[in-house]
């Protein structure tokens, strides 16, 4: 079968069990920020194949030259983009669902461990499953959290300040103490009546910073400083 793939690392098993038994035509990725997502691993995988990969966003022409390839199956694997509609060339998707008891960790690999044994078995009877395919309806678009959303504020109750701590995990949240900008991957809170002033940092360890909220404290445990947010400061000056 010929197969355009369409992602990057996070579902990169995915696309390595298409190269043992199927002809990847091509991979479209993008210029991934390798902070928070890469395309390292996809890249070492077609190293050395007869496979192209493309950068950015497809277009309508790269659609219609893979018909002409007589590519057979699109799949999108976590690309950001919108992949125009082919009437020649079947797709499928593979997307994560949310589990609220995940944080972005857990979830990610859960993910990445599930797709691989769902998309194995998928492709071993892909007639099979197209043709007892169901419509997904009511369907809804998440975009990307914005700054105030992975933002911490030191007024509201440590259960809040956890909850977006651990939810955003490496991908950070940002918070203000002492005057300057900060990141945080992680940190444990307990609620305790005191009268600081929300923000304030109450205490240092060697490594970790206490700081205190409305309702109680945040022990501040994986931390650095706002590299991007003191520039632009910078800049401003």
């Amino acid at each position: 079968m010929k197969i355009a793939y369409f992602g990057y690392d996070f579902f990169a098993d995915c696309l390595e069990v298409l190269l043992k038994e199927h002809q990847v035509l091509k991979v479209f990725s993008f210029n991934t920020d390798n902070k928070y997502n890469f395309n390292d691993k996809i890249i070492q995988l077609i190293g050395g194949l007869p496979i192209s990969l493309q950068l950015g966003a497809v277009n309508l022409e790269n659609i219609c030259e893979l018909e002409e390839q007589g590519c057979d199956l699109i799949i999108s694997a976590a690309y950001p983009y919108k992949i125009p509609v082919s009437d020649r060339i079947r797709g499928i998707n593979i997307h994560p669902a949310v589990n609220s008891e995940d944080n972005l960790e857990s979830l990610s690999c859960k993910c990445q461990m599930t797709a691989k044994a769902l998309f194995t078995r998928f492709m071993s009877d892909i007639d099979g499953f197209w043709q007892n395919s169901r419509s997904q309806d009511g369907g809804s678009y998440w975009p990307f959290p914005s700054s105030e959303d992975q933002t911490v504020d030191w007024s509201e109750s440590v259960v809040s300040i956890r909850t977006k701590i651990r939810a955003y995990g490496k991908l950070e949240s940002m918070a203000t103490w002492a005057g300057r900008s900060w990141v945080i991957r992680d940190a444990v809170t307990w609620q305790e009546d005191h009268c600081c002033t929300p923000g304030d940092v109450v205490h240092c360890t060697n490594r970790e910073l206490v700081i205190a909220a409305s309702d109680g404290f945040v022990c501040v445990r994986d931390y650095d400083e706002d590299i991007d947010a003191a520039n632009s400061q910078e800049v401003v000056k």
